[in-house]
């Protein structure tokens, strides 16, 4: 059960649940808007120091990497704002 703490303000729980909800959202959107361009456009990713095309695989792996990342963190933020609109009432 999630609780709020005695000692953090409501203000500052507040602007960190925002601060979170919006890391997530806006990484949730660039990854998705991503991987359109790769996977449905076909545009290739070349690496940063090789210049060799990376692989399909390898772009996927690293998606599936990093979506949870900021789904945890979108949810996370959306469940804190939850709970402090439910403890405000």
């Amino acid at each position: 059960m999630l609780t709020m703490p005695p000692d953090m303000g409501d203000k500052a729980l507040l602007r960190i649940a925002k601060g979170w909800l919006l890391v997530g959202l806006v990484g949730t959107a660039f990854l998705g808007v991503f991987a359109v361009v790769v996977f449905g456009f076909r545009v290739t990713v070349h690496d940063r120091y090789s210049g060799a095309v990376v692989s399909s695989a390898d772009t996927l792996g690293l998606l599936l990497f990093m979506m949870p990342i900021f789904v945890f963190f979108a949810a996370a933020g959306a469940l804190v704002l939850f709970k402090m609109r439910r403890h405000r009432c």
